[in-house]
């Protein structure tokens, strides 16, 4: 701490952590850096790293009480970390990346980013018949700026299916928040939801739909078509 009190400067060299999504050790020392008379607090860029995922602050993190700058790299994360999260009988895997970036200031509307990706993933629940879902790619982005959040999904489960969703959010700090997007599915196998029937039935067809959303989150409105064939 400096004579007049005004700046802390320390340095964390080593560390682990322990915690739900395992064990993380810090990769390389970190800076950190306190202002009393500001209550502000900054942390050098740095990383975490647990066999070969990392997740990393890609830029320095500044944090007060009238101001947050973020940005948040995640590499090679294996999604089987998050099982003790997960409810029961429901496992993930597959590798996924993203990034985030978060800017808010006091008197100013918050902005971020966040981008995830992942390839060949898996989600299972673990039943007598287990149910399982594969993915081959996975997209999801989103972006927060000028009281509107902009998402979109592509979600491709294999050669002929995939699933394509956008949503805009606007007005978010009001009580009157507003909905707008689409969803489009196409040729979604049904036999894939046969294990929640029970080995003595037999579900097969497709499914394929294009839907609107309109209205409100409070009263939100869906309009389109649902197509079925080749039900069994």
């Amino acid at each position: 701490l400096s004579q007049q009190r005004q700046l802390w400067q320390g340095q964390l060299q080593k560390a682990q952590l322990s915690s739900l999504l395992g064990s993380w050790q810090l990769r390389q020392s970190v800076d950190l850096q306190f202002k009393p008379a500001a209550n502000q607090f900054e942390m050098a860029s740095h990383c975490w790293q647990q066999q070969a995922s990392s997740i990393c602050l890609s830029e320095p993190l500044q944090f007060s009480s009238n101001k947050l700058i973020a940005a948040l790299h995640i590499e090679q994360f294996d999604l089987a970390t998050l099982t003790p999260l997960m409810p029961n009988q429901l496992r993930l895997s597959g590798i996924a990346n993203a990034r985030l970036n978060a800017n808010w200031q006091q008197g100013q509307r918050p902005q971020a980013t966040l981008s995830i990706s992942s390839d060949n993933g898996e989600l299972t629940q673990q039943t007598e018949q287990p149910l399982t879902m594969t993915w081959q790619q996975l997209n999801l982005s989103s972006k927060l700026s000028d009281d509107t959040l902009q998402s979109s999904l592509t979600l491709v489960l294999s050669d002929e299916t995939r699933l394509d969703a956008t949503t805009n959010i606007t007005q978010l700090q009001t009580d009157n928040r507003q909905l707008a997007g689409n969803v489009r599915l196409t040729r979604f196998a049904l036999n894939v939801l046969q294990p929640l029937l029970g080995e003595f039935s037999e579900l097969k067809g497709e499914l394929s739909s294009e839907l609107e959303l309109a209205g409100s989150l409070d009263q939100p409105l869906l309009n389109g078509q649902v197509d079925i064939s080749g039900v069994r």
